[in-house]
């Protein structure tokens, strides 16, 4: 995605091991994708937690972030 808008940047993969260590990352749920260090789901709140985390869909709950999603982030 990031690709074809010609961008390139880092990314990296972050175990998240232990509900402190989630705490420390303000971590959401797995998986979680962020953009510099902001969330690609507008209006996430306080669904901070150490687990597995869904996206709501136009075809319903996902367990992983819709490509739309990520494209909106991306433009953001």
């Amino acid at each position: 995605m990031l690709s074809e808008r010609g961008l390139e940047t880092e990314i990296r993969l972050i175990r998240v091991e232990s509900e402190d260590h989630a705490k420390v990352l303000d971590f959401l749920g797995s998986p979680t994708v962020r953009i510099d260090g902001v969330d690609i789901e507008p209006g996430t709140g306080d669904s901070r937690g150490f687990g597995c985390r869904v996206y709501a869909t136009p075809s319903g709950i996902e367990h992983i972030p819709p490509v739309a999603l990520i494209r909106g982030a991306i433009s953001r």
